[in-house]
């Protein structure tokens, strides 16, 4: 037996062992390197076998990374020549129609003759019973593209879809259900558009699914475009019906969904869904896992009394600021798995969606751990504080004087604000604090020689820079009295919307739900930090 005739055999052989297609190659490979060095031709065919021809980001290429994250080897037209008369005597149609497909692809020799060899062992395995249903589907989508490519053999691949699509919209698995939707997509192009909507309609009265049936609905927007926002009245209707049937979390993606595909058609009910969103409570949206944070009271008297002792007030919050600094030192870790996979969303005021970043853009805090510790420790550490010492007033005047950026308006308000917290009014208390620190920052910001104003451009106006970028600006300069550290924490605390606390925003702004202890507790920080920071 050739060299030729051997390998098209081994390949039969492991592709009718395999159960996916991409494993024929690498089943192939421990074989033939259990006991030789492959040649040059064994390993060309092992190659395209890893890397078969794949619709990826919109177009048919061969595949970037094989199974075992190696990247495809540069083939010579050379060993291809050889390659096609392994693919001539090759007999199962996995390892023709993969071979065939990757010469036409490269357009080696009578291309188009090798286009016609794949589509042949495509339609094989598109009937194919023993094969799994999405093996079959792929075969479809890519004969599909390869008949309209050559303008020959249409009707070969339509019949056989066309048994794929009866087969599947038989079975009543709710899977196939989807399969046969998705059959009718590959099938589209090459059928008359009056078969296209038998085959919609029929699906659209059997299936419930929401994603099945917005894909049935763009195939109608294709052949009846004039009818676009009613062609997708189904599947906005079964989202909405799904998430009055849910907790609230799913309610949410699934409102969500509704109002993506209203607003992206034109669909007159994307205002009711939008009204029906701002209504949702976010914080059950916004909390899908919940869990039991016990804390033990011995632990949280050993915490106050690390900090509440018997000297005074501004002692026992310096210590209450180190302890708590901890606490907001950046999450340099980067996200691995499938957190590095997803988006980042930030939610707004009625649940409005503010910003999406792209995996890997997010760098902040634990948001949560921190929260859960001022929580549980530190507010507590700060009330007793306030409790213990009496008087604030005297005590809080005597530590800022000297502070060449604090000024008499800045100092009143920082007594006025430590009194109210000690009342434990923390909404008042935060009102009253948080424009004296932005007020404390302009002006450390002004004497540093950083820019915190802006000209006029166009119809934009002039005027201050926002707090955000006064920070930004104060983060990068190199002069700076104030440690870069303490004003990144200080900005995580107060402007951060995704990997922050965001404080400054929602208390001024009116935005979410009144100011609690620990998240004055944070704000208390802020202002020790800032104020404390600063050489005298």
């Amino acid at each position: 037996m050739s060299e030729i005739d051997d390998l098209a055999a081994l390949l039969d052989e492991c592709a009718d062992s395999v159960m996916w297609p991409h494993d024929v190659g690498s089943v192939a490979a421990e074989l033939r390197t259990s006991d030789a060095v492959m040649t040059d031709l064994e390993l060309a065919c092992v190659e395209i076998l890893r890397h078969p021809i794949s619709y990826l980001d919109g177009e048919w290429r061969p595949a970037s990374w094989g199974p075992y994250g190696q990247p495809m080897f540069e083939l010579e037209s050379e060993v291809l020549e050889e390659v096609l008369l392994v693919a001539h005597q090759a007999t199962c149609n996995r390892v023709r129609a993969t071979l065939f497909d990757f010469l036409w692809y490269q357009r080696l020799g009578s291309a188009h003759l090798h286009a016609k060899e794949a589509v042949d062992a495509y339609v094989g395995l598109v009937k194919d019973l023993g094969i799994h249903s999405n093996e079959r589907l792929e075969a479809l989508h890519r004969a599909s593209d390869l008949v309209l490519r050559t303008n020959s053999d249409v009707d070969k691949v339509v019949a056989a879809g066309s048994e794929l699509f009866d087969c599947l919209s038989a079975s009543g698995q709710h899977n196939d259900l989807g399969r046969a939707v998705t059959a009718t997509a590959y099938l589209a192009p090459l059928e008359e558009n009056a078969t296209t909507i038998s085959r919609v309609a029929a699906l659209e009265q059997r299936t419930e699914d929401p994603h099945d049936l917005t894909e049935l609905a763009e195939l109608r927007h294709r052949i009846e475009p004039e009818l676009t926002p009613s062609n997708f009245d189904r599947a906005i209707q079964r989202y909405q019906e799904l998430a009055e049937s849910t907790d609230a979390t799913y309610s949410y993606v699934f409102l969500r969904k509704a109002l993506d595909l209203a607003l992206r058609w034109g669909h007159p009910a994307r205002e009711l869904l939008r009204i029906d969103l701002q209504r949702m409570d976010p914080s059950e949206v916004l909390q899908p896992i919940r869990n039991d944070f016990k804390i033990d009271q011995a632990d949280v008297d050993g915490v106050v009394r690390q900090i509440v002792g018997g000297d005074d007030l501004i002692s026992a919050l310096g210590r209450l600021c180190s302890l708590m600094t901890p606490l907001f030192d950046l999450d340099e870790q980067p996200e691995t798995g499938l957190a590095s996979m997803f988006r980042t969303t930030v939610f707004g005021e009625h649940l409005s969606t503010v910003r999406q970043l792209e995996p890997g853009a997010v760098r902040g805090l634990a948001t949560g751990p921190a929260a859960q510790m001022v929580f549980a420790f530190f507010w507590p550490a700060a009330h007793r504080a306030f409790q213990v010492y009496g008087p604030v007033a005297q005590d809080v005047l005597r530590w800022l004087d000297g502070n060449q950026f604090v000024d008499d308006r800045t100092a009143s308000s920082a007594v006025e604000a430590a009194q109210l917290f000690g009342e434990q009014r923390y909404e008042a208390a935060v009102a009253v604090i948080l424009p004296a620190l932005e007020r404390f920052l302009r002006a450390l910001a002004v004497a540093e020689g950083v820019i915190v104003t802006n000209d006029p451009a166009g119809l934009a106006d002039g005027g201050v820079k926002t707090l955000g970028e006064v920070f930004a600006r104060l983060g990068s300069s190199e002069q700076l009295v104030l440690a870069t550290d303490t004003v990144e924490r200080a900005r995580l605390i107060l402007t951060e919307d995704v990997g922050g606390f965001n404080l400054r925003n929602r208390a001024l702004h009116g935005l979410g739900s009144e100011i609690s202890g620990w998240e004055a507790t944070l704000v208390l920080y802020c202002a020790l930090s800032l104020f404390g920071g600063v050489t005298k």
